[in-house]
This record gives C-alpha cells, structure tokens and sequence, in this order.
C-alpha cells in the first residue's frame, strides 16, 4: 500500500493465485484506491470548517471454478464507498464539554493539552458512509457464501433488524450500504437494499475499539486508532463534566 501525509490519494493491491492438486486454477486480484482530505491536526474549530468527505474505490477481479459463472470471463467486484462528516457530528464536537474546556485552554495559549488533542480527533472523524456494490459474473457459489455470512449476522443481530421484502428497491446484480454512526460513537445503523430485500440494523451498539476501528478518521488510519484506544492514550478519555478530568472509556 502506498500513501501519503501531503497525498489525498493512496493506492494497495493484492493478487492471489492458487493451483490445487487438480490443476483448477483460481485467481482473485484486488485494487483500491483511496482518496480523503488533508485537515488541520491540532486545531478543532479549523477542522471543523474543513471539509470531511472521503472515498474508497475498490475492484475485485475473481477467476477460476466456482468464482466466476464463466470459464473464459472473469467475475467482476466494484466497490465504491462515499464517507463524509454529518451535522450531527459536527454539532456534537461544538457542544460537547471538551469543545468548552479546549476554548478555555487555547485562550491561555494552550493548544495541545489533552483535551484539545481529543476533540481535535473528534472533529477529524467522518460518521456516515454510503457503500454501492455492483458484480458481474459471480458464482453463485460465491453469491450462496454471501448471503450465509447476512444471515448469520440477521440471525446474530435479530433485536436491531427490520426487513422489508415487498418493496425492495435495487436492480440486479447491485447491493447498497448506508452506514451511519451516532456522534457519541456507542452505536451504529446500517442499512441494505438488495435486489431481494431491504434490511436495516438499528442502534447496535459498539464497543470503544470497534468504533476506533471502524469511524474514519481524516488524519489518523484505522490501525492507529485502534492503538491508541488500546493504549488508552489520552487523546481518546472522556471529560467528566463533574470532575474536569479525563477517564479511560469504556
């Protein structure tokens, strides 16, 4: 994978290739390309009025036996997921008592104390993405695989889901994902339109290391956000309103 901390873009691919005993070939290649803004890091307000929105196109190319439906074709994966900054989010920076408590630092010339660090970071995250998926050619081995790995999370998510198997409102051979986390990063929604059914998971609730993993950030990657919730770094402790101090989440 190649990226860059002055680059919006970012470019990984992966090729696969096996040869089984039987001589039946499979081959599975993967391209992506990222693309997300350059915001301010150590200032909230200036991150705030910047514009968060990011995008991941993603291409998967499968051939062999039970990937494609056609020998001499390859099956076709297109992947393109849209995030971007929401209101809600934005307003939950401004409101929230760290906001407050990093205005009443910077006045006295402090900007980088813990609690300016921490809302910085929250005011850098984008909370709703927009994912359309379109295939071509695919097995219908493959496609049997996915729809076991929904329903096993329907079955695992029954109290969040509602489904909708009248008006389901994709065409053939696309799928559309709209995944929105709350601002207090504690639960999320996400909704599917197949050309089968319409589904949706609301309120799941997340854990702290799931939504560091998951939340999109404009300056961090998935991975340090993870470490330094692992970390319990300073940057992601809460400010108790009471005590003016910072606790550990979760």
């Amino acid at each position: 994978m190649a990226s860059s901390p002055v680059n919006q873009f970012s470019h990984s691919e992966l090729h696969l290739h096996h040869i089984p005993a039987n001589k039946d070939e499979k081959h599975v290649a993967v391209h992506m390309i990222g693309k997300k803004p350059l915001t301010p890091m150590t200032n909230y307000k200036k991150a705030l009025d910047a514009k968060h929105e990011a995008r991941l196109d993603t291409v998967v190319v499968m051939q062999g036996k039970g990937l494609s439906q056609q020998a001499d074709k390859p099956a076709v994966i297109r992947i393109r997921t849209e995030m971007r900054q929401t209101a809600d989010q934005r307003d939950h920076v401004l409101n929230s008592a760290m906001a407050k408590l990093c205005d009443s630092q910077m006045k006295q010339g402090n900007n980088f104390l813990p609690a300016c660090q921490n809302v910085t970071i929250s005011a850098n995250l984008m909370n709703d993405y927009e994912t359309r998926v379109e295939y071509r050619r695919v097995s219908d081995k493959v496609k049997n695989a996915t729809y076991k790995a929904y329903s096993f999370a329907r079955y695992m998510g029954w109290e969040y889901y509602t489904e909708n198997a009248i008006n389901a409102s994709n065409k053939e051979n696309t799928l559309s994902i709209r995944t929105h986390f709350d601002p207090d990063q504690e639960s999320v929604n996400i909704s599917i339109a197949s050309p089968a059914l319409n589904g949706e998971f609301q309120n799941i609730r997340i854990s702290p290391v799931v939504a560091a993993a998951s939340i999109a950030s404009s300056v961090y990657t998935p991975g340090q956000m993870v470490a330094l919730r692992l970390l319990r770094n300073q940057f992601y402790r809460k400010l108790p309103t009471s005590q003016q101090s910072f606790l550990p989440r979760g």
